[in-house]
């Protein structure tokens, strides 16, 4: 399954930069759980999950796509509200 894995595990361990890792709960192409592993991995990073949406979030869920990104980059430390909660834009 692409994305089962990370080549190269420790990589993302160097990311100092304020990170917002999205994924769909639905997603089939890469598996869910590799969005709480990536955010694990890179400090600080704020993850959010959408439920429902599948690997295409972006596009299943525009306005709420758009909302977490707004959020977190108008959130001087990004850590934004949590997924159910962002302002509608």
């Amino acid at each position: 399954m692409p994305g089962a894995r990370y080549a190269r595990q420790l990589g993302q361990r160097r990311i100092r930069a304020r990170t917002l890792v999205l994924h769909g709960d639905a997603d089939t192409v890469v598996d869910p759980r590799n969005g709480k592993l990536l955010a694990s991995r890179i400090a600080g990073a704020r993850l959010v999950t959408f439920p429902g949406p599948g690997h295409l979030l972006f596009w299943e869920d525009p306005v709420g796509f758009a909302a977490a990104v707004t959020s977190f980059l108008l959130t001087p430390d990004g850590t934004g509200t949590d997924g159910g909660d962002f302002p509608e834009p």
